[in-house]
């Protein structure tokens, strides 16, 4: 570096750790040094269609909308147990599995399933409710409380104007 010229860098170590210290020095042998390629396009484009898709689901509610389904066909199986053994001695299932307990895990099944679109909902409602306009800070909690229970929806829609939701997000 004496006349302004600067000397050409060291080698760039592409070496793994075992290389080292199997040749003794900082740089692995030329033989074994390796470059990794970048992945080409073909081999990223099914990465990139899973997150589209994954991101259009999102977009469009599918997952509520399967949720919807499978709360709405547990509440018709419930209905078409009830109304087959309506009147009748309770059957004998394998397991010891009794009416009752069939029915109360088809029940619990049902409520599951409608709670995640209720819950998706009102979290949608309350991202509308507050970009519309400036609101109070207790309308958040409010919304906050409506997705906890039966009680805070019942607040919600009571302290809302009009008593409806739908109509006072205009």
């Amino acid at each position: 570096m004496e006349n302004g010229t600067f000397s050409t860098p060291p080698p760039y170590h592409q070496g793994t750790p075992r290389d080292d210290f199997l040749t003794g020095s900082g740089i692995a042998p030329t033989s074994t040094r390796t470059t990794s390629p970048k992945p080409s396009k073909t081999e990223t484009e099914p990465l990139s269609r899973w997150l589209r898709f994954l991101g259009a689901v999102r977009r469009l509610w599918v997952l509520e909308v399967l949720w919807c389904f499978v709360g709405l066909g547990s509440a018709a199986v419930i209905i078409t147990v009830l109304a087959q053994y309506n009147d009748k001695k309770a059957p004998e299932w394998p397991l010891a599995v009794s009416l009752n307990a069939f029915l109360a895990l088809l029940a619990s099944l049902m409520k599951a399933a409608l709670l995640i679109p209720v819950a998706e909902g009102l979290g949608q409602l309350r991202w509308i409710w507050f970009t519309r306009k400036a609101r109070r800070a207790d309308d958040f909690e409010l919304f906050d409380a409506a997705t906890r229970g039966v009680s805070g929806r019942f607040m919600l829609l009571m302290s809302l104007k009009d008593g409806c939701l739908a109509s006072s997000l205009r």
